[in-house]
């Protein structure tokens, strides 16, 4: 056991010295810019982004959401909300009627496709024009939409899938992964709505069934993350995220599982659960791989994960769109933001590119000829 810990102080050392210089252009970026915008963003009526997992890490504000049986699964809905700031100045969106970051009026067509993941379905951190949804609505013209979230794992896909495909019931679903998706942590939103099956939407229509509540929640989830984190203890938290450190598993246990199912169980789960029913409705699922950059987010086990996922897609008989053919991952690519981990606007356009490229167009046949027969 000492020798697993000394291995892991060790390890823990290298990466930190291996991204210090992006370590300190996002704490620079975070203090000299960030607090600046987000306080002029505050004074305009805008509100703070929330997230899911602050729900599953905050012991206080998971007791509220046991004790009321309601949880956020984005945002909170219909708000003014700041998001973040990689260097192109900071996001602001009006939230939709779920909280996520869609045009609300879309959710009153029929959708044609659904994008799952996390910040990078949510579009961080570029404005509304370069997300991926929104590319690939100006390639195709279908109505899409993205659910995503900042911090989300499989667990929240596998929630998302379980809520929106049969209610929305798409023609297209694109599960978007990144690295930090080895994460196997089961989130609060999956126990709820899944597990014990709490009703979401109003009367089964595409509208949220408790808004009160909903807002109620993310009022105190405001106060609760504004009293308990500090800045220096927000962006480091968010950086060694990146790096799935699990305090609960040993590192010489976690070098040697990463040869077997650790990294991609929660993974394959959440595509298992989203396959089954799209089967149901006969719509189309996809796998999309986003790869880190190896400057601002090193991760020695991402292309491991990357190949697992993509054998899992192949098992089930689903496309896998591999960004990592495209996208530049070393220091100073102009694929990644200036000051930030996320992709740049030029880097979601290559990751749309390949869909398209790849993909597009039995993809687009199928979803026009589902249109015509609705």
């Amino acid at each position: 056991m000492g020798g697993d810990i000394l291995l892991n102080r060790y390890l823990d050392r290298l990466k930190f010295l291996h991204f210090k210089e992006a370590f300190d252009i996002e704490m620079q970026r975070f203090q000299n810019e960030d607090k600046i915008y987000k306080r002029q963003a505050r004074d305009n009526g805008y509100w703070p982004h929330m997230f899911p997992v602050f729900f599953d890490d905050n012991a206080p504000m998971k007791q509220v959401v046991n004790d009321t049986g309601v949880a956020l699964i984005a945002g909170a809905p219909n708000k003014k909300t700041y998001y973040c700031n990689e260097g192109y100045g900071l996001v602001t969106y009006k939230s939709d009627r779920f909280g996520f970051r869609n045009h609300d009026s879309k959710w009153d067509k029929d959708v044609d496709a659904l994008f799952i993941g996390d910040s990078f379905v949510q579009g961080g951190c570029v404005d509304d024009e370069s997300t991926i949804q929104q590319l690939f609505e100006q390639h195709t013209g279908f109505n899409t939409l993205g659910l995503g979230i900042d911090g989300n794992n499989p667990s929240h896909y596998k929630t998302y899938a379980n809520l929106f495909i049969p209610q929305a019931k798409p023609k297209a679903v694109f599960m978007v992964f990144y690295p930090n998706d080895k994460d196997q942590r089961e989130s609060i939103i999956h126990d709820i709505y899944v597990k014990e099956g709490k009703p979401y939407f109003f009367e089964n229509e595409l509208r949220l069934a408790y808004p009160q509540k909903t807002n109620e929640i993310y009022i105190k989830a405001i106060v609760a993350e504004r009293r308990n984190a500090t800045p220096a203890t927000n962006i480091i938290d968010y950086l060694l995220r990146s790096f799935n450190y699990r305090k609960s598993l040993p590192t010489i246990r976690l070098l040697i599982s990463s040869l077997g199912e650790t990294i991609i169980g929660s993974s394959r789960d959440a595509l298992v659960d989203a396959k089954k029913l799209c089967d149901e409705i006969e719509c189309e699922l996809n796998v999309v791989y986003i790869p880190n950059s190896n400057y601002w987010r090193p991760d020695d086990l991402a292309d491991e994960y990357a190949d697992k996922l993509k054998a899992v897609a192949a098992e089930l008989s689903i496309w896998f769109f591999d960004a990592r053919k495209v996208i530049n991952r070393d220091k100073g690519s102009p694929d990644y933001a200036p000051k930030g981990f996320h992709l740049s606007p030029d880097g979601y356009r290559k990751v749309i590119s390949l869909i398209l490229r790849e993909y597009g167009e039995p993809a687009c046949k199928n979803v026009s000829q589902a249109n015509a027969s609705r």
